[in-house]
C-alpha cells in the first residue's frame, strides 16, 4: 500500500504545482498601491521592476531637472518622470510606473496625472543625524542651520539658487528654484530654518546616505532665525600677503574677507586670485562671469589641507580695476620646490603626448628627464581649442602651478599647470626631424610592455580555466608553463628585432605566423597584405603550392571576411562542413586595412584565449606593415625626384657604377646619354613654372617609352636628364634609342590650354671604348651634350667621331 500512496501524492503534486506557480505569478504582477508597500521592499525586489498604482501629494518638482517627490501619509518616495511635467506642489497626482532598479526609495514612471489639490504635509523638524537616516529619504523636512555659502547656478537649462547648511561639523546641499526677488546675497552667515524634500547622494553597496540634499520649491521655505548679513557688510578687508602671514589663517571655522587679481576661474569649481607674490586657491560654487585680470573680492573660510592655505567655501564679487599679471618664467626644478604653487607661471618643454577627453585636454612635456602636464579643463561637449601639436615640438606654456604634495613633511609630488586658453601655449621651437626616431622608441617600448600585459593576462586567463587539471597535474604544468613563457618571449624577441632592423616583410609576416600559430594550436594560419588593392597571400605554412595558385585575389572592401569567404569557395579546408574558418582585418593606426589574418579549424567556437592570441598576431602584422612602409618611402624618396618620379642624381650614380660593373663581369657594353632641354627656360618665362613643371613631367613620360625595361632614366637638375642604357650589344643599339629620344619631342605639348613645342639636346658616352669608369663617361657624355648644344641643338653628339654614323643631326666632341 505504501508505494500505491507515494504514487498518488506525486501525480496530485504534479496537478497542482503549475497551478500554485501561476497564482503566484499572477499575485506578483498585481501593482503595488501604496508609498509604504513599496518603501518595504528589498533592494533585489525593486530591482525586479515591479508595477506600481499609487496617489500622493507633490512636496517638491523641478521639470528642468527632472526632479518629483511625493508624500502619502507616513510614505515618502522619489518619482523619476517619463517626461517633462508643470506641476506645483501640493497637487495629488497619481503615478503609474515600476520600481527603481537600484533602491526601493525611487519610481520610474510611465504616467503621472494631477487628480486634484492639497495641504502640504507637515514637515518634520529632524537633527542631521536623523536626516541621514535611510528611513527619512525622500521626506518632507525643516532642517536648521547656517548659510555658509550661496551661488547662483544654471545647469541643464534651469536656474537655481544653491545653498550650502552648516549644521554642527556637516554641510547640507540646499536647492532652491529661481523664483524672481530673491537674492542669496544677503543669508550668508545667517542662521536659517529650510523647508523642503529630502535627498542625497546614496551609497548603494553599503545601503546608506552619503550627504545629504534639500530640494526647496520657493524661497518662502526659508525662514532667517538669526541674520548674519550685518556682520559681513562690516568686514575688514585683509591683503592677501597680509592675510598668509598672520594668525586669521589659523583660526578654524572664521571667515576672511580678502582681494587679489583673477589668474584662473573654473566656474563652480575653483577662483585662483593673486597680489603681487602671494597668491590664494579658493573652492567655490559660484558661477558669476569674471575674467582673468579682474580684481575681486574674496570671503571664505581658511583651509591648510597639504601645508598650503587656501579658502572653502568661497563667494567673491568683482571689484573696479584690475591689471594683467606678469608669469614668472620657472624651470621643472623651481616648481618642485613648491614655492610657485597658486601662481601665474610660465615654463618650457618638449611635448611628448596629447589627450583630448570631453572635460579635459592634457599636453606632457618633458624638460630633461622629468615629466609634468599642462591641463585645459572644458565643459562637455566643448570643441577641442588646442591644434594637435606634432611630437618633439617645444612649448611655452603659461597659467597656474599647482602642486602635489605627500606626507607629514609636505614633500613636493608633482604639479600640474593649468592654462586658461589657447593663447596660453606658444610655440618656442619646431619638432625637429629627428622626433619620428624618438617616437619609433617610444612606440616600441609602448609595444614591449603591451607584449607583457598581454601575455601575463593570458597565462593568468589559462590558469583559471585549467584549474582543476593544475590541481592534480601541478608540478608537470608549472615546469611546461616556464618553458612555454620563455618560448613565447623568445620568438617576441625575435619579432621585435626583425621589425626594427627592416627585414624583408614576408620573413617578419612568416615569423608573427608561427607565433600565433603556436599560441592557437591545431589550426592552420594564413597571413594575407594589401598590394594594389588586392590581397595576395604572402604567409601559409600548411598550404601545398596547388592550393595556392587556386586563390584568387579578393577584395578586403567587400566584407571583413574576404579571405575566409576565399579559403571556402576554393576548398582549401575540404568538403567537411565541420570545418570552420576565422578572419580579422589587419587594421593600421589609422584604421585602414592592410592585409587578413586568417585560421581555420575543427567545430565549435574559439576559446577566448585562442582569439587574444589571434587580435595579438593582427597587431604584430600591422606594426610590421606600417613599419616597412615606412622604410620603403623614406629609401624612395631619397633616390627619386618629386616632382617626375624619376630616380635622383644618388640613384643614377649608383645604376650606372651597377652598369658597369655587369658589363664587365658578361663582356658587353653600356652607355650614358646625358640630355638637356633646348631653351627651356623661355617655357618657364611665357608660360610660368607651373607650367614648366608640367611640361617637365610631360617629357620625362615621352623619354620613359623610349626605354627598355633595363634601362634607368633620371632628373639630375631642373632641366637635365640622364639615361643609362645595359646590356648593349653594339653602339648602334645606343644611337637608335638617343634618336628616339630626339624625335619623342617632335610633337608639341598641350598643357592648360598652350601649345609648346620642346627640344632636346644629348650627349652619347659608350662603355668601355670612351671610358672604362662611371666619372669619365659622365664627362664625356656632358661634353658631348653641350656640342649638341653649340651645333644647333635637336640632335645627339658622340663623345667619338668613330661612333657617329651618316646624318645631319650628328655631331662629336
Amino acid at each position: 500500500m505504501e508505494p500505491i500512496r507515494r504514487g498518488y501524492l506525486r501525480v496530485v503534486a504534479a496537478m497542482l504545482l503549475p497551478a500554485a506557480a501561476a497564482l503566484q505569478a499572477q499575485v506578483a504582477q498585481k501593482p503595488l498601491t501604496s508609498v509604504a508597500a513599496v518603501r518595504e521592499l528589498s533592494a533585489a525586489a525593486a530591482a525586479r521592476a515591479l508595477p506600481v498604482d499609487l496617489t500622493g501629494v507633490v512636496t517638491y518638482s523641478n521639470p528642468a531637472e527632472g526632479d518629483l517627490f511625493i508624500q502619502e501619509g507616513n510614505g515618502w518616495i522619489y518619482v523619476q518622470p517619463d517626461k517633462k511635467y508643470a506641476i506645483a506642489p501640493g497637487s495629488v497626482v497619481e503615478v503609474k510606473g515600476r520600481t527603481g532598479a537600484s533602491y526601493n526609495t525611487q519610481i520610474v514612471a510611465t504616467s503621472i496625472a494631477v487628480t486634484g489639490q492639497a495641504p502640504l504635509p507637515r514637515p518634520a523638524f529632524l537633527s542631521y543625524e536623523e536626516a541621514v537616516k535611510r528611513s527619512n529619504d525622500c521626506r518632507y523636512v525643516t532642517l536648521q542651520g547656517i548659510v555658509r555659502a550661496a551661488s547662483y547656478q544654471t545647469t541643464a537649462g534651469s536656474s537655481l539658487y544653491l545653498l550650502r547648511l552648516e549644521d554642527g561639523d556637516k554641510m547640507v546641499d540646499v536647492v532652491v528654484a529661481d523664483y524672481p526677488g530673491f537674492s542669496p546675497d544677503g543669508l550668508l552667515d545667517s542662521t536659517v530654518r529650510v523647508t523642503g524634500a529630502l535627498g542625497g547622494t546614496y551609497d548603494v553597496t553599503n545601503d546608506r546616505i552619503l550627504g545629504l540634499r534639500m530640494n526647496v520649491s520657493s524661497s518662502s521655505a526659508i525662514q532667517v532665525l538669526h541674520a548674519g548679513g550685518a556682520a559681513a557688510a562690516a568686514h575688514e578687508l585683509i591683503p592677501l600677503g597680509a592675510l598668509l602671514k598672520s594668525n586669521e589663517v589659523l583660526k578654524v571655522g572664521h571667515r576672511v574677507f580678502t582681494s587679489g587679481i583673477v589668474t584662473l576661474y573654473d566656474p563652480g569649481e575653483k577662483l585662483v586670485i593673486q597680489d603681487g607674490d602671494s597668491s590664494l586657491l579658493v573652492e567655490t560654487r559660484q558661477m558669476d562671469p569674471v575674467s582673468i585680470g579682474q580684481r575681486v573680492e574674496v570671503t571664505g573660510f581658511v583651509t591648510a589641507g597639504d601645508g598650503v592655505t587656501g579658502l572653502d567655501l568661497g563667494q567673491f564679487s568683482i571689484l573696479p580695476g584690475g591689471m594683467s599679471i606678469t608669469p614668472q618664467a620657472i624651470t621643472f626644478a623651481d616648481a618642485m620646490t613648491g614655492l610657485d604653487d597658486n601662481k601665474l607661471v610660465s615654463i618650457e618643454g618638449e611635448v611628448i603626448s596629447q589627450t583630448r577627453e570631453s572635460h579635459l585636454d592634457t599636453i606632457n612635456l618633458r624638460s630633461g628627464n622629468s615629466v609634468f602636464p599642462i591641463i585645459y579643463r572644458k565643459r562637455v561637449g566643448d570643441a577641442d581649442p588646442f591644434p594637435t601639436l606634432p611630437l618633439g615640438t617645444r612649448i611655452r606654456a603659461t597659467g597656474v602651478c599647482m602642486v602635489h604634495v605627500r606626507g607629514f613633511w609636505g614633500a613636493v609630488e608633482s604639479f600640474q599647470v593649468q592654462v586658461r586658453s589657447p593663447r596660453d601655449i606658444a610655440v618656442a621651437a619646431k619638432a625637429s626631424w629627428w622626433t619620428l626616431g624618438h617616437l619609433f622608441v617610444a612606440t616600441s617600448a609602448i609595444l614591449g610592455f603591451a607584449l607583457l600585459a598581454l601575455a601575463w593576462g593570458l597565462r593568468m586567463r589559462w590558469r583559471l580555466l585549467q584549474k582543476e587539471q593544475q590541481l592534480r597535474l601541478k608540478s608537470e604544468q608549472e615546469a611546461m608553463r616556464l618553458s612555454t613563457l620563455a618560448r613565447m618571449e623568445q620568438q617576441r624577441s625575435h619579432i621585435l628585432e626583425l621589425i626594427n632592423s627592416f627585414q624583408q616583410l614576408p620573413t617578419v609576416l612568416t615569423a608573427i605566423q608561427a607565433y600565433a600559430d603556436e599560441m592557437w594550436p591545431q589550426r592552420r594560419g594564413y597571413t594575407h597584405v594589401l598590394r594594389n588593392r588586392r590581397l595576395e597571400l604572402v604567409t601559409c605554412a600548411h598550404l601545398p603550392p596547388e592550393a595556392i595558385a587556386r586563390l584568387e585575389h579578393v577584395n578586403p572592401s567587400e566584407s571583413e571576411e574576404a579571405c575566409a569567404e576565399a579559403v571556402r569557395s576554393h576548398g582549401l579546408v575540404g568538403p567537411n562542413p565541420s570545418r570552420n574558418v576565422w578572419s580579422r582585418p589587419i587594421l593600421s593606426s589609422r584604421g585602414e586595412i592592410l592585409g587578413t589574418m586568417t585560421f581555420e579549424g575543427g567545430e565549435g567556437e574559439p576559446l577566448p584565449l585562442n582569439m587574444k592570441a589571434f587580435e595579438f598576431g593582427c597587431n604584430l602584422a600591422a606594426i610590421a606593415i606600417d613599419n616597412r612602409r615606412l622604410y620603403e618611402d623614406v629609401v624612395y624618396r631619397s633616390e627619386h625626384d618629386q616632382l617626375t618620379g624619376l630616380a635622383n642624381r644618388g640613384l643614377v650614380h649608383r645604376k650606372l657604377e651597377e652598369a658597369l660593373t655587369e658589363a664587365h663581369a658578361k663582356q658587353s657594353h653600356a652607355a650614358l646619354l646625358y640630355l638637356d632641354l633646348d631653351d627651356f627656360k623661355n617655357i618657364n618665362d611665357s608660360y610660368t613654372h607651373r607650367v614648366g613643371d608640367a611640361c617637365l613631367i610631360e617629357v620625362a613620360q615621352r623619354f620613359r617609352t623610349c626605354l627598355r625595361e633595363s634601362d634607368t632614366l633620371g632628373r639630375i637638375g631642373g632641366d637635365e636628364f640622364i639615361a643609362v642604357l645595359t646590356d648593349l650589344g653594339d653602339a648602334g643599339m645606343a644611337r637608335s634609342i638617343a634618336e628616339r629620344l630626339v624625335h619623342a619631342m617632335d610633337e608639341p605639348f598641350i598643357i592648360e590650354g598652350h601649345t609648346i613645342r620642346a627640344a632636346v639636346s644629348i650627349g652619347l658616352a659608350f662603355y668601355p671604348s670612351s671610358s672604362s669608369s662611371a666619372v669619365g663617361i659622365m664627362q664625356f657624355a656632358d661634353h658631348a651634350m653641350y656640342a649638341a648644344k653649340r651645333a644647333g641643338g635637336n640632335r645627339v653628339s658622340y663623345s667619338e667621331p668613330e661612333l657617329v654614323p651618316g646624318g645631319a643631326r650628328e655631331s662629336w666632341v
